[in-house]
């Protein structure tokens, strides 16, 4: 059928420019990518300390994390940008190397960090 060949054509085209990145720049990009994340996140939270509100309340908590939410990703694909990755491209390396034991124990470490950071910032943890 007319059509069909096309979207393969695209799908494969998408595919094949798609680089795949070595475990060293996925562990850098990650550093960047939680980096930009928990900065974000942060602000948002000052922001709401800011306006004192307390981030106890279960209604605030929920505004909280509906605006990490929204700017996270954001954030997160701007500083994976800055490397020249793109977000399917981390995501895929991430994939890839998701039985490397070293790039396990980066990024449990990154996310360990990550909610340090965060609990520092006074975000109540779950």
């Amino acid at each position: 059928p007319k059509g069909c060949g096309g979207e393969s054509t695209s799908l494969t085209t998408k595919s094949s420019t798609m680089k795949e990145l070595s475990k060293e720049k996925l562990m850098d990009c990650a550093d960047k990518y939680f980096d930009a994340l928990t900065s974000s996140m942060v602000g948002i939270v000052k922001n709401y300390q800011d306006q004192g509100k307390n981030l106890r309340e279960v209604a605030v908590a929920q505004a909280v994390q509906m605006e990490f939410a929204s700017v996270a990703n954001t954030a997160g694909e701007a500083a994976l940008e800055k490397e020249g990755v793109t977000q399917d491209e981390f995501k895929a390396a991430i994939e890839k190397n998701q039985s490397d034991p070293e790039v396990g124990r980066h990024l449990a470490m990154l996310q360990m960090k990550q909610q340090r950071d965060m609990s520092l910032a006074g975000v109540p943890q779950p």
